[in-house]
């Protein structure tokens, strides 16, 4: 029986110097600096385990190259916790056509990069109104010209060439 209990004993003995090493086996000692790798940040205890775990929270800080309809952008981005910084791509985006003209043609352009496409040559008619004539394109907005009609004092007919608007002549109002 004694042999027993001396048994008993020791593995009691063994067991209360062995259990605190699989619990906690010292008061962790923290990096101050934050320890990162492309998903994370921690704390790293100076026997290795991390501590304070957590994903990045990215927030855009800066835009490096400006994303465009031809060319993905690149911009900065920050973790607001451990100030880690990347750079990410953005995909360039589908052009953005609106329609456009100048003096001798209307086309559809790009706001992005400024391409033009579908580029033609003016169609100008002329419309006539109780006060004007007008030039016109009849595809765009383009007005060539826009002038008061100029009556002849003898005949009372507007001398401007393909109008011949009499001065007594009613017309209905122009569209454009």
């Amino acid at each position: 029986m004694k042999k027993r209990s001396i048994r008993i004993l020791i593995c009691l003995l063994l067991l209360a110097l062995i259990l605190p090493c699989f619990t906690a086996c010292h008061k962790h000692k923290l990096v101050v600096e934050w320890t990162k790798d492309e998903n994370q940040h921690y704390h790293l205890c100076e026997c290795g385990e991390k501590m304070d775990v957590g994903d990045h929270e990215w927030v855009q800080t800066k835009v490096i190259k400006q994303v465009n309809c031809v060319e993905a952008g690149i911009v900065e981005q920050t973790c607001n916790v451990c100030g880690m910084v990347r750079q990410v791509a953005n995909e360039a985006y589908d052009h953005d056509w609106q329609d456009g003209y100048d003096l001798s043609t209307h086309f559809k352009y790009c706001v992005g990069c400024g391409e033009k496409i579908d580029q033609m040559s003016h169609s100008l008619i002329l419309t006539r109104t109780n006060d004007h004539h007008i030039r016109h394109c009849k595809f765009c907005d383009y007005v060539q010209l826009k002038e008061e009609h100029d009556y002849d004092l003898i005949t009372g007919i507007c001398s401007y060439a393909d109008c011949s608007k009499s001065k007594n002549e009613t017309l209905l109002p122009s569209i454009k």
